[in-house]
């Protein structure tokens, strides 16, 4: 999964606690990470940049429902996107 987020603040964002984690199933099974192929965003995105980050993770071959939630920053709201694949 790639993830890029947009710093559309007047501020730098640090995106060292951001958080990217996949899960399987209506029930949510958290899908097992390849951290070795993953590339986590880098340290902070300034004002107007736009960062990516590339997280790798194995779902199972019969999984139908998978859902991939972000967390820029610690205690931010997290963002849900919920798909077939």
């Amino acid at each position: 999964v790639v993830v890029r987020v947009v710093n559309a603040t007047k501020a730098t964002v640090d995106l060292t606690g951001a958080k990217v984690t996949i899960a399987t199933g209506a029930e949510q099974t958290p899908a097992a990470p390849a951290a070795a192929s993953s590339k986590p965003f880098a340290s902070i995105a300034a004002p107007g940049d736009t960062a990516e980050a590339t997280y790798v993770a194995s779902v199972p071959a019969d999984a139908t429902l998978v859902t991939i939630t972000v967390t820029v920053v610690p205690g931010g709201a997290p963002v849900v996107f919920t798909g077939s694949l």
